[in-house]
């Protein structure tokens, strides 16, 4: 059992004149076509107009400070205890 809750509250994206749910597709602007997320990867752009592709392996070979990082955004103040004399 999980020691904490998801209270966030989720919304799908949806069309206002009939509520039908909107969907992002991927689509290859140099083929002009819809693919599949097993057809996509990751690319760096070093200019304007040139992307070089990076593989998965490369990404975890790549020294990123972030990787294992975590961003403390703040503190919360821990509970009182009782008093317990007694």
């Amino acid at each position: 059992m999980s020691a904490t809750e998801d209270r966030s509250v989720r919304f799908h994206q949806v069309h206002t004149e009939d509520l039908g749910r909107v969907r992002v597709r991927k689509f290859c602007e140099a083929e002009d076509r819809e693919v599949s997320a097993g057809e996509t990867g990751k690319g760096y752009e070093v200019s304007k107009d040139t992307l070089v592709a990076v593989t998965g392996e490369e990404l975890e070979q790549m020294p990123l400070p972030t990787v294992k990082a975590i961003e403390i955004v703040a503190f919360a103040a821990a509970p009182r205890r009782p008093n317990r004399r007694g």
